[in-house]
């Protein structure tokens, strides 16, 4: 029976519909049963779509993987490597999900073509499933348009809907055939794992791919000079006092006193679009950028340290390319000032205390700075006394006269003294006593007596000393003469 709708009346004053002819409010239960039947089909395509994509995906990537790791352990590291290997791996993904995903679903997102793929999988009713489709289709005029049509058209629909009532959507569209790509897959992850536990250097050449290696690691090695003849400028610190110096056709290797500047010159041997020097023998202690500039390479560094360098260039298209020896950088050490001091003697007596004569001589490679006195009386504090500026002079010699009166002693106290001198360098730390490195002279005594004791007082202990020495003496020249006699003998 033909299950007709109330028709709308519709606006007022437009003509009536025709005879027979309705507007269907819900498709009939058959149109339901066969897009239900197409959108299982659809659902299981898709599924079995998305496990092949990924099975061979990852097999797809996997070998990319593989390839791009043999090749960068032939190579070695360099900057380019983690943007390949994202784009190649990057591409890959993106072709397998367009071509595994996208592409099967937009075909399918019409119940035409869904019922033109499960007509391949069931060609016994893939005409009929595509003319139930399409005559249920919104832009097919209403299949009741005339009632004996609608009849046949619905009795043809419900027929279509028994047939593939029956039929199991599950085994029409099998999932088995992706396993094949799932074992592709799961196959690819095993030769990677398996790549890198027993190729060392498949392993160095997967972690080159991730590895963002620095401007040395980075950089191939040249077998030949990248550049020509080095001039080196020399500009020595200050305190010196020592003139510019320039070195003609040099190796490279750069030898001057802490603090000095250095200007290195030389001709790259290759085109080159950037150039630096790389600190260090790995790189590691960082770079200094060079300037090119009419086939002239110039750069400046300030010599701190001990340390190497390399040329590094940077040619207009592919690698960066370093030297493989390193130049060296060596810093000449600076000694401190040697002194030299003249006492009356090394450990000087005095009964009372009374002036002594100093004399000093202070010299150093490039210019003595202050000489001073320095005393200590007992166990209190050092005491300076300034004696001259050097001025920078080479060698410094000079006399003085030092009363100790003026310390304010005790009784047999005792004051030991030396010179000191420093040095004008200002590019080494900074002690605490003042600018530069110190040299000292060997240290003096002198001990002066209480000045308060009398006279008699000391004769008297002199005195005690001598009686003391001859009765020492007396023992002793009696035990001789009597070792001498021998022991006697009775009868």
């Amino acid at each position: 029976m033909d299950v007709v709708e109330p028709v709308d009346a519709g606006t007022p004053g437009a003509p009536p519909p025709p005879p027979g002819m309705g507007r269907v409010d819900r498709p009939p239960p058959s149109t339901d049963a066969i897009r239900a039947f197409l959108a299982t089909v659809r659902r299981r395509l898709m599924v079995r779509a998305a496990l092949r994509t990924a099975g061979y995906g990852v097999a797809l990537l996997g070998a990319a993987l593989l390839l791009l790791a043999l090749i960068a352990a032939s190579m070695g590291p360099a900057a380019f490597w983690p943007g390949v290997t994202t784009g190649v791996l990057g591409g890959l993904f993106v072709v397998a999900l367009v071509a595994g995903l996208w592409r099967p679903a937009r075909a399918m997102r019409h119940d035409r073509a869904a019922a033109r793929h499960a007509g391949v999988l069931l060609p016994a009713l893939a005409s009929d499933l595509l003319s139930a489709v399409e005559l249920a289709s919104p832009d097919t005029p209403d299949p009741r348009a005339a009632a004996v049509s609608a009849r046949l058209i619905l009795a043809f629909q419900d027929y279509v809907a028994g047939s593939v009532g029956a039929v199991d959507a599950r085994q029409l569209v099998p999932l088995r055939p992706a396993g094949r790509a799932i074992a592709a897959g799961v196959a690819a992850i095993g030769a990677v794992i398996v790549a890198v536990a027993l190729s060392p250097m498949m392993a160095r050449g997967l972690r080159t791919l991730g590895h963002r290696p620095s401007l040395f690691e980075g950089a191939a090695v040249s077998a030949v000079p990248l550049v020509g003849d080095v001039r080196i400028t020399y500009h020595y610190p200050g305190y010196t006092g020592l003139a510019p110096r320039t070195v003609d056709g040099s190796t490279g290797d750069v030898a001057a006193v802490k603090g000095t500047r250095v200007r290195i010159e030389t001709h790259p041997l290759r085109a080159a679009r950037r150039a630096l020097l790389l600190l260090g023998e790995t790189g590691e202690k960082g770079e200094i950028t060079a300037s090119l500039s009419d086939n002239t390479l110039t750069a400046e560094l300030t010599l701190n340290e001990d340390a190497s360098y390399r040329f590094w260039l940077q040619p207009a298209l592919g690698r960066a390319v370093r030297e493989a020896r390193s130049h060296h950088l060596t810093v000449e050490g600076d000694a401190a000032p040697r002194v030299d001091i003249m006492g009356p003697a090394d450990r000087l007596e005095l009964a009372t205390p009374r002036p002594i004569e100093i004399g000093y001589s202070a010299s150093d490679d490039y210019g003595v700075g202050t000489v001073e006195l320095v005393y200590r009386a007992g166990d209190r504090p050092e005491q300076r006394v300034l004696l001259r500026d050097g001025g920078g002079a080479r060698t410094v010699q000079g006399r003085t006269l030092w009363d100790p009166a003026s310390v304010g002693l005790g009784n047999a106290e005792r004051i030991a003294y030396r010179i000191e001198a420093r040095d004008r360098d200002d590019v080494s730390p900074v002690p605490a006593a003042g600018i530069g490195k110190s040299g000292t002279s060997r240290t003096l005594y002198v001990i002066i007596q209480n000045p308060h004791e009398s006279l008699e007082d000391r004769l008297e202990r002199q005195r005690e000393l001598l009686e003391k020495f001859i009765g020492d003496l007396a023992a002793r020249l009696e035990y001789s003469a009597g070792a001498a006699q021998g022991p006697e003998v009775f009868v």
